[in-house]
């Protein structure tokens, strides 16, 4: 009687809702109205494969909802093609993937990496999206008749630049691993239903960053005596395909100066669009030495969220302090200065 109770399946949605984050909206692409769009094309190798929700560690779920059936809340006419498969140079499915995309209103690629490709005891050599899933998003994206987004499902992060700078390619979701839920999280992201307020929790690197760090190196600070290059948002100063935190929502938002009372931390934030959205609002320390002789370049030392706000509202939000920041050294010494970040703010 208490398990998959309804406000427990309401909270397994509102967490694979949350999670998903909107990395590019070109010309405000998204979010899609069912009313005017009456055919997708639902294209690659995570496109209808449920098993990909779950990812590494998981229960037993009662229903796993696929982004095929998932689109199919929203519109009846999808057409699935897989394209090509995870990891391998099979392109014999390309030609019917970009049939389909000619002929529909809206083309989706389902594209990233499973547990074939990275899991506990199998790890991954290359951040590049594996197989001939970057020749297939290509010629999709090239040949289809209406908008094209990119939808990555992985755990971790895979480079995707050169969709990012890609005028085919009109937006991009990353949603992880998202949960029986996910097919209809993003499907609710995709059509308005839910204004995204997911922020990515890693950094998405360019596929030479494995080339630069050595992999036994397990210095997070750039060290010249190893040729470390430096690891994460705190020490790499390199160029990435998406930082840590990045996330976009269907409106705007601006946060105010961060203050500091009684070991917490205040901001305010304000939805400065013409549409209802809730923000998750990052709080980074940044040294006034950042990057100099070891010091990081940030830290996150606090996050709070505001779960909706109406257009033109604003609401202050009063964060803890993670313990190890509060009862540091640099905290002591306070040589920096709080920084908010909202979405949309890199």
């Amino acid at each position: 009687s208490d398990v998959c109770t309804a406000p427990s399946l309401q909270l397994a949605l509102d967490a694979s809702r949350q999670g998903v984050v909107l990395l590019k909206n070109n010309k405000n692409t998204l979010p899609l109205d069912n009313k005017t769009v009456s055919s997708i094309a639902n294209i690659g190798p995570n496109a209808n494969n449920n098993g990909v929700m779950e990812g590494n560690y998981h229960g037993t779920a009662p229903f796993l909802i696929s982004v095929q059936t998932g689109l199919q809340m929203y519109v009846k006419n999808v057409n699935y093609q897989m394209g090509v498969d995870m990891n391998s140079k099979n392109t014999s499915g390309i030609p019917a993937a970009v049939s389909a995309a000619k002929e529909a209103d809206v083309t989706i690629l389902v594209m990233g990496l499973d547990q074939s490709q990275e899991s506990e005891g199998h790890d991954r050599s290359s951040i590049a999206i594996p197989g001939e899933q970057s020749d297939c998003i290509t010629q999709v994206a090239a040949a289809a008749k209406g908008p094209v987004i990119l939808v990555i499902l992985s755990g971790g992060c895979v480079d995707i630049s050169a969709f990012r700078d890609s005028d085919n390619v009109d937006a991009i979701i990353w949603a992880g691993y998202p949960g029986m839920y996910g097919g209809q999280a993003i499907a609710d992201v995709i059509f308005g239903r839910f204004n995204p307020t997911g922020r990515i929790t890693q950094t998405f690197y360019l596929s030479s960053y494995t080339d630069d760090i050595k992999m036994d190196d397990m210095n997070m600070r750039p060290n010249s005596a190893t040729s470390s290059v430096g690891r994460g948002y705190r020490y790499y100063p390199g160029k990435v395909v998406y930082p840590f935190g990045s996330g976009m929502s269907y409106t705007t938002f601006e946060c105010g100066d961060v203050t500091e009372s009684n070991g917490k931390l205040m901001t305010t934030v304000k939805n400065t669009g013409s549409v209802d959205g809730g923000a998750a609002v990052l709080v980074y320390f940044v040294p006034n030495k950042a990057g100099e002789n070891g010091v990081e370049l940030k830290r996150l030392v606090g996050f709070g969220r505001a779960d909706m706000l109406k257009a033109g509202g604003s609401q202050q939000l009063s964060m803890d302090i993670y313990p190890e920041f509060l009862n540091g050294q640099e905290h002591k010494d306070m040589d920096g200065k709080y920084m908010s970040s909202c979405p949309g703010a890199m």
